[in-house]
C-alpha cells in the first residue's frame, strides 16, 4: 500500500499526568508526544476526496496545548488519536482525479469535520449550516474528530499527504505567497470572531496578545472596523514593531495601567491589587479581545473592560486557575466565546480576500519554517522568548519535491 510520512501525535496518559502535576516539565517532554513515522494511506469512506501535498502547515496554539498536556479534558470526546496534527494548511493538489481541482492547484484547507465531510445524512446543526456544532463529530463509525489533525483517520498538514472533500478547498490566487496563504485559517477564525461583537458601542479596543491571532485581529480591526482607537499588549519588541505597522498603539505590560481622558492608557502606574486580585476600577475599554487565553490574560480582560463593555475570548482559554469572575457580573460585561468559522458569509473566502488585499508584508508574520524532521527545533523556536517567533510553520513538501515519493 502506498504510504506517506507524517508527524503523528500519540496520547500517553502517564506523560500528560506528569505535565499536569509538574508544569515546569510540560514543555521539556512535549516533543516526546510526536513521532515522525511512515504511515499507510488512510482508508477513506465512499465519496469524493482530493489528495493533497501540504506545502506549509502552521503550528497553532491548540497544537501546543495538546503537546504540552494543557488542553482541557472537556474536548477529549472530540478527538481521536494517534493523529497527524496540523490544521492551518496550504497545499497542492496531487492528482487529476477531479476536473474542477486539476493537479498542481494550490489551495487552503477548511479543516472542519462535519456530516458534509463524511457525506452522511445531515444532522440538524449541519442542515442549518452550523458545521461548528455538528452532532456527527463523535461519530461511532468514523471516529471522533473536531478538526482534521485531531482525527485518527483524517491526517492534518504535518505530513506529506492529506485528504479533503472538494467543498472544503479554496484555491488561492496564483501570485499569493505561500507564507501569506498559510495564515488563511487563523484569519478565518478572527473573521468569524469579530462578527460576534456589537460594534455600535465600540470606540476603544484593547487586544491582549501580539501573536498570530492578536496581530491578525489588529489587521482586521483596521481593514473592516476602522475608526476605533486600538491598543495592543505586546510583550516583545518584534511584536511591538508589527503593532505600529498595523496602525495600533502598543501596551508593553498589562500590569501597568491607569485612567486618563476616558481611556485606560499605559502610564507605568501598577494596576492596584487587593489580596492578589485586581482591584475595582471605574472605567475601561469598550471591547477587550483576549488573544492569549491564560488565567492572567482573562483576569486582565475582565478588569480592563468598562462597565457594560464586551470581552471576546479568542485565545482558546481553558481551565482557569485563580481567576476572579467578580468583574464579569459587577460590571455587567458581555462575555463572548467564539470558535470555528461561523454560519455567516464564508469566512475562508473573506480571509483570502483580506490577506491578498493587504499592502503590508503579512507573509513576514511567518518567521520560522522547518522540515518535519526538525520538529524539536520548531518547538524550541516557539517557546524560546528570544527567538522572535510569531508564526512557525512546517514545510512538509517543498514545491520542488512534489515529483518525489511522499
Amino acid at each position: 500500500m502506498t504510504g506517506f510520512t507524517g508527524l503523528r501525535f500519540h496520547l500517553a496518559l502517564p506523560r500528560v499526568g506528569l505535565q499536569k502535576t509538574v508544569p515546569r516539565l510540560a514543555r521539556r517532554v512535549a516533543a516526546g508526544a510526536v513521532r515522525l513515522e511512515r504511515l499507510p494511506y488512510p482508508t477513506l469512506p465512499d465519496g469524493e476526496w482530493i489528495e493533497l501535498a501540504p506545502l506549509l502547515a502552521g503550528i497553532c496554539g491548540s497544537d501546543l496545548g495538546v503537546l504540552s498536556g494543557s488542553s482541557s479534558p472537556y474536548l477529549a470526546p472530540l478527538s481521536s488519536f494517534p493523529a497527524v496534527l496540523g490544521h492551518e494548511v496550504v497545499a497542492q493538489v496531487v492528482s487529476n482525479s477531479q476536473p474542477s481541482w486539476p493537479q498542481g492547484t494550490r489551495v487552503v484547507v477548511k479543516p472542519e469535520i462535519s456530516c458534509h465531510t463524511w457525506g452522511t445524512e445531515l444532522c440538524t446543526r449541519c442542515a442549518a449550516n452550523d458545521h461548528d456544532n455538528c452532532h456527527g463529530r463523535t461519530d461511532a463509525v468514523h471516529g471522533a474528530g473536531l478538526l482534521m489533525g485531531y482525527h485518527r483517520v483524517l491526517p492534518g498538514g504535518w505530513g506529506t499527504r492529506m485528504w479533503a472533500p472538494p467543498r472544503q478547498l479554496y484555491a488561492i490566487p496564483p501570485d499569493m505567497p505561500l507564507q501569506r496563504a498559510v495564515l488563511t485559517e487563523p484569519m478565518a477564525i478572527v473573521v468569524h470572531a469579530l462578527r460576534q461583537v456589537s460594534w455600535e458601542a465600540v470606540g476603544t479596543v484593547l487586544v491582549i496578545g501580539a501573536g498570530t491571532i492578536g496581530l491578525l485581529s489588529t489587521l482586521l480591526l483596521g481593514s473592516r472596523y476602522p475608526g476605533r482607537d486600538v491598543w495592543v499588549r505586546a510583550k516583545h519588541p518584534h511584536q511591538a514593531k508589527w503593532v505600529a505597522m498595523l496602525g495600533a498603539q502598543t501596551v508593553e505590560d498589562a500590569g501597568h495601567w491607569t485612567r486618563a481622558d476616558s481611556l485606560v492608557r499605559y502610564t507605568g502606574v501598577p494596576l492596584p491589587t487587593i489580596l492578589g486580585s485586581p482591584a475595582w476600577r471605574p472605567e475601561g475599554f469598550d471591547l477587550v479581545v483576549d488573544a492569549v487565553g491564560t488565567s492572567q490574560s482573562v483576569a486582565a480582560a475582565l478588569t480592563l473592560t468598562k462597565p457594560g463593555g464586551q470581552v471576546l475570548l479568542l485565545g482558546g482559554a481553558g481551565i482557569m486557575h485563580g481567576v476572579d469572575l467578580t468583574p464579569l457580573w459587577i460590571r455587567n460585561l458581555r462575555w463572548i466565546g467564539t470558535y470555528g468559522y461561523g454560519t455567516e458569509t464564508d469566512a475562508f473566502s473573506e480571509a483570502i480576500q483580506i490577506l491578498q488585499a493587504s499592502s503590508l508584508p503579512v507573509e513576514s508574520l511567518v518567521t520560522h519554517s522547518f522540515r518535519l524532521a526538525n520538529y524539536r527545533e520548531a518547538l524550541r523556536a516557539l517557546w524560546h522568548r528570544r527567538s522572535g517567533a510569531i508564526k512557525v510553520v512546517f514545510e512538509p513538501t517543498p514545491p520542488g519535491d512534489l515529483t518525489q515519493s511522499p
